[in-house]
């Protein structure tokens, strides 16, 4: 009880707003980093002779669950039905028994094992895109993004600065790593009030499922490598190894999916000391812990939403051409941005909080390095015993 009132006094401090802290080695803005991603395919596709009308044909799309919502949106499958020779196109996504799309490990595990027959596969972040001998990522078309940060509770920020002699905003990942599993008496000797807290209970999702685990991951990777021209082998590094580890074993990875991990952090945020989730969630987390320090990492690996167009039927190829020609459309494109929270994936004005979140300047790797992506992801990517 004592710390829930303290958290309520520290909200009323910061005036009931998050805390968003940038990385002090930022480099460009999200138009800057649009400009810089273009996708050949994409460009060849949309210009090619294209079919005036096409006959009924349907085509099944694996698309994973952060995707939920914005595929229920009558502006997209809806609407693009009304788009002049869509009418015959039957569009279906996979789903599990709840109706709700499959997770991205999911997804691409029975695409790689045929068990889904896919028009086209789009999973939660293009990084595990890397991993499959399936996987064309030349071919890969963005059509949205977003980054992941952690959401430290208000009172573990305060204290985590001062155990790292860091002013809250200036935690990076890897300090909030860490100190989970610690005991906060150790990281806080004499105060009292957090000797009583336990331990640093940090929260991520399974990263044999959830996207976001894995996007974690790689960036405390290319944290703790302390450079972006990496080779792979930088995972013997006894001070990469530790992170990684750290990650996999003091951090709880109980949670499938990152709405549902969010949604028990909002439900008690005293037993979150620290979660990671998507950017998307920030004006429900001013909301639902205000006060919160929402920190994005030094190095940032942008949960890219891309899909990739595997059909071999032509009928099935040029609808699904077509289906993400109008996701990439403007309209949709503010729609995803405006009312789902992603960044869009092509230059487009848009309002609401997307637009200031296009505005931080942020450390973005580009282009991850294959090996190092997929030398990371074997060490975290196994089913957990939580």
């Amino acid at each position: 009880m004592m710390r829930t009132m303290g958290i309520l006094a520290f909200a009323t401090a910061a005036g009931c707003f998050a805390a968003i802290a940038t990385p002090a080695c930022a480099q460009e803005t999200w138009d800057e980093t649009l400009k810089n991603t273009i996708s050949s395919w994409w460009t060849a596709a949309r210009n090619s002779a294209r079919i005036a009308t096409l006959n009924p044909v349907t085509i099944n799309m694996c698309w994973a669950s952060d995707k939920n919502a914005l595929m229920a949106d009558p502006a997209i499958v809806a609407g693009f039905q009304k788009v002049r020779g869509n009418e015959k196109v039957t569009v279906t996504f996979p789903r599990d028994s709840s109706g709700t799309l499959l997770g991205s490990g999911d997804i691409m595990s029975q695409w790689e094992s045929g068990k889904l027959n896919c028009a086209t596969v789009s999973p939660d972040a293009s990084i595990l895109g890397l991993r499959s001998a399936k996987w064309n990522a030349a071919e890969q078309t963005m059509y949205a993004s977003s980054m992941v940060i952690a959401v430290v509770n208000p009172q573990a920020a305060e204290v985590l600065g001062k155990f790292y002699n860091k002013d809250p905003k200036a935690l990076r990942f890897m300090d909030l790593v860490a100190a989970a599993g610690k005991n906060w008496a150790d990281l806080a000797p004499g105060n009292t009030e957090v000797a009583n807290w336990g331990t640093v209970k940090g929260h991520a999702t399974d990263c044999a499922r959830s996207a976001s685990c894995q996007v974690a991951a790689v960036a405390l990777a290319y944290s703790a490598s302390g450079q972006t021209n990496v080779t792979g082998r930088e995972l013997s590094d006894p001070k990469v190894k530790s992170v990684i580890d750290s990650y996999r074993e003091k951090v709880d990875h109980t949670e499938g999916s990152t709405g549902r991990l969010t949604q028990k952090c909002f439900l008690n945020p005293v037993e979150c000391d620290f979660f990671f989730t998507y950017e998307s969630q920030i004006p429900a987390i001013e909301k639902q812990i205000p006060g919160a320090m929402i920190l994005y990492n030094d190095r940032v690996i942008p949960a890219d939403q891309v899909v990739l167009v595997t059909t071999t039927d032509p009928a099935q190829k040029e609808a699904a051409v077509r289906f993400v020609e109008h996701i990439m459309s403007p309209p949709i494109q503010k729609l995803i941005a405006e009312r789902y929270g992603f960044r869009p994936g092509t230059v487009v004005d848009v309002e609401g909080p997307v637009q200031k979140l296009k505005q931080l300047r942020l450390g973005i790797v580009r282009n991850p390095n294959p090996v190092f992506v997929e030398a990371v992801l074997a060490n975290v990517a196994t089913p957990t015993s939580h």
